[in-house]
C-alpha cells in the first residue's frame, strides 16, 4: 500500500508500502506525505520508525531508474533512414558506463565503451546498454540506413480555382467573364465549341499581357447533333498566365449559324497530362461514358468539358460517380444547346471514366476530358 493510506489496523508484517526515494533502513512514516499526496494527517500520528526488512523495488516513485537500475538507452537521432552520414549520440541518465556494438551483437561490458558520439557512416545497426553499479540495463537497439536516396514526395495535383462559361451566336468574335480576376502564374485551359464546321482560333485574354493560348487538342468533330452537325470542339490552353485577366475571347471562322461554347478554367500552376475526346449519348441513362482516360502523374487534376448542340429541347448536366458538376449552361434563345464542366482529382497513375448524366430529352453530344499534372 502506499504511504498515504496506511492505517492502524492496516499495518503489520509483510504490507507492500509505497517508499520515499530517500530513505536508509527505516523509515519515519508520518514525516512523508509527499509518497501519495495525502498523508499530511496521517492516522495514527504515532507510526513514528519502521524498519525496511524486505524490500522488493518497483518503479512508482523512481521514473525509469528503479532501485539503482540503469536506463535502457536511447539514441540521437532516431533510428531510420539518411542521405549522409550521422553522429549519434548514446544516452542513459545516471550511468555509470555506456557500452555499444556497431555489428548488430548483444553488448556486454566487454564491448567497446561509448565515450562520446558515435560516427555511422555506412548501413549500421547499433545495439547499447547501461550500467549502474555492475547492473546493465535491457538493450537499446537503433538501425540506421545511410547513403540511401530519399525520393520526393510526389507533386499534388494542381488545383481548381474558378471557371466562366459563355454562348456564342452568329458572331465572328465571342467572349466569356470570370468571377474575379485570374491570378498571375495560374493555367488557363480553355473549351470552345463552333457549330456547322466553323473553325477556332486566336484564344485572347484582357490582360494586356500578351499571354498565349496554345491548341492542345482539336478539332474534334461531334457528329451526334443533326441540325449543326458538325460541332467542332477545341482545347486551348496557357500554362503561366502573366497578370490578372477577367475576359477570355476568341475568333471564329465564320458568323453563319455558328453556335457554340465556350468554357475557361483556371487552376494552379499546371501542365497538360492528356487528353480524350468521345462521342455521348446523352439520354438521361446514369454515367454515360466519353471514354477512359489514361494518366501518368502520381496526382491530376481532371476536367469533363460536354456539349449539346440537337436543338430539341434543354438538357440539364449532372455530374457523373466521382466527378463533382462545376459549371452548366442552357441556351435561352437556342432551346436545344446546353454545355457543362465537371472536375475530379484523380489520386493515382491510371484509368479513369469520363462520365456524365443527364436529364431532360434525349440526344447526343460530346465529351473532351484534359488530365493536368503539376
Amino acid at each position: 500500500m502506499a504511504l498515504g493510506r496506511v492505517r492502524e489496523g492496516d499495518f503489520r508484517r509483510g504490507t507492500p508500502v509505497t517508499l520515499p526515494h530517500n530513505f536508509g533502513n527505516a523509515i519515519n512514516l508520518s514525516a512523508h506525505p509527499e509518497s501519495d499526496g495525502d498523508f499530511a494527517n496521517p492516522e495514527p500520528s504515532n507510526l513514528g520508525n519502521v524498519n525496511i526488512v524486505n524490500w522488493t523495488p518497483t518503479p512508482t516513485h523512481f521514473g525509469n531508474q528503479i532501485g539503482g537500475m540503469p536506463v535502457t538507452p536511447t539514441f540521437s537521432p532516431i533510428a531510420g533512414t539518411y542521405p549522409e552520414p550521422q553522429r549519434v549520440l548514446i544516452i542513459s541518465q545516471g550511468a555509470d558506463a555506456i557500452y555499444f556494438t556497431i555489428d548488430g551483437s548483444t553488448p556486454t561490458i566487454a564491448s567497446p565503451l561509448y565515450t562520446g558520439d558515435v560516427r555511422v557512416n555506412v548501413t549500421t545497426t547499433l545495439k547499447a546498454i547501461a550500467v549502474i553499479n555492475n547492473v546493465s540495463s535491457a538493450v537499446g537497439t537503433a538501425a540506421y540506413v545511410i547513403g540511401a536516396v530519399i525520393p520526393p514526395p510526389p507533386p499534388s495535383a494542381p488545383t481548381y480555382v474558378q471557371s466562366g462559361i459563355g454562348f456564342h451566336y452568329t458572331l465572328l468574335t465571342d467572349s466569356l467573364t470570370l468571377g474575379v480576376p485570374a491570378t498571375a502564374g495560374d493555367s488557363m485551359v480553355v473549351y470552345v465549341t463552333a457549330a456547322n464546321g466553323v473553325t477556332v482560333s486566336g484564344v485572347t485574354d484582357n490582360a494586356g499581357t500578351g499571354n498565349v493560348y496554345t491548341l492542345v487538342r482539336g478539332p474534334d468533330a461531334d457528329t451526334n447533333a443533326p441540325f449543326y452537325s458538325p460541332v467542332n470542339c477545341y482545347v486551348f490552353f496557357c500554362q503561366n498566365i502573366a497578370g490578372t485577366p477577367t475576359t477570355i475571347s476568341w475568333s471564329l471562322s465564320t458568323d453563319s449559324s455558328s453556335y457554340g461554347f465556350g468554357i475557361a478554367v483556371e487552376t494552379t500552376s499546371a501542365h497538360i497530362d492528356a487528353s480524350i475526346f468521345g462521342l455521348v449519348s446523352l439520354d438521361g441513362v446514369p454515367n454515360n461514358s466519353g471514354g477512359n482516360i489514361i494518366t501518368t502523374a502520381a496526382s491530376d487534376l481532371l476536367l469533363g468539358f460536354v456539349e449539346y448542340l440537337n436543338g430539341s429541347g434543354s438538357k440539364t448536366f449532372i455530374a457523373g460517380t466521382g466527378w463533382t458538376l462545376s459549371a452548366h449552361y442552357n441556351d435561352i434563345v437556342q432551346l436545344g444547346t446546353a454545355a457543362a464542366f465537371e472536375q475530379q482529382t484523380a489520386g493515382a497513375a491510371g484509368s479513369y471514366a469520363a462520365l456524365i448524366t443527364t436529364s431532360g430529352v434525349t440526344g447526343g453530344g460530346s465529351m473532351t476530358t484534359v488530365a493536368l499534372k503539376s
